[in-house]
């Protein structure tokens, strides 16, 4: 995705559109694109959603590129074709890069998304032992609710008795998101 969006924003500084700031535009461009289209922060999305949210958000950044091309009259031939190519590249390019980004930062404390686990039983063992896992799904289980709690952690994630406890460990522990896992879940 860098190399598409350098040999764009070369193009587009060459070709003197937004002298000195082509890199900067089209990289915010890109960023305000994805974000509004839901690929950040990047967890607790299902692979296929982030796989089309990726390619319609990329897609329309190119689409943008090309049609501002074209309307100023930049450029010839070549750079339309280059900036084709560049989106060609950028569809396979952007979800590996994102995969590699995850999977370079998933175990790092600040990756992710912190949230307390309703669950009890053998079920929240199973949660977090998944969750831990699978870091890169961006779940940060910082503490199980168990209204029957037989262990005091798991897996070194402390097992508190009482959901009625959620709303002040939320609070002290900072955490805005829940998962529920009942026994029945896979």
């Amino acid at each position: 995705l860098a190399a598409s969006v350098h040999l764009v924003a070369r193009l587009l500084h060459a070709h003197a559109i937004y002298p000195g700031s082509g890199y900067w535009l089209i990289s915010a461009l890109f960023l305000c694109v994805y974000t509004v289209s839901g690929l950040y922060p990047g967890i607790i999305v299902s692979a296929v959603l982030e796989l089309r949210r990726l390619t319609i958000a990329t897609s329309l950044v190119y689409l943008l590129l090309f049609t501002i091309t074209g309307i100023l009259e930049v450029g010839s031939g070549a750079t339309r074709l280059a900036i084709a190519l560049a989106w060609l590249v950028s569809l396979a390019a952007a979800p590996l890069a994102r995969s590699a980004v995850r999977h370079a930062f998933a175990g790092a404390d600040w990756w992710g998304c912190s949230v307390v686990a309703f669950a009890s039983g053998q079920a929240g063992r199973k949660l977090v032992h998944r969750v831990h896992q699978q870091p890169e799904i961006g779940l940060k289980i910082r503490a199980v609710l168990d209204n029957d709690a037989d262990a005091p952690t798991i897996e070194g994630v402390p097992v508190l008795a009482g959901w009625g406890q959620a709303p002040q460990i939320a609070e002290q522990l900072g955490i805005s998101h829940a998962v529920v896992c009942t026994a029945g879940m896979p």
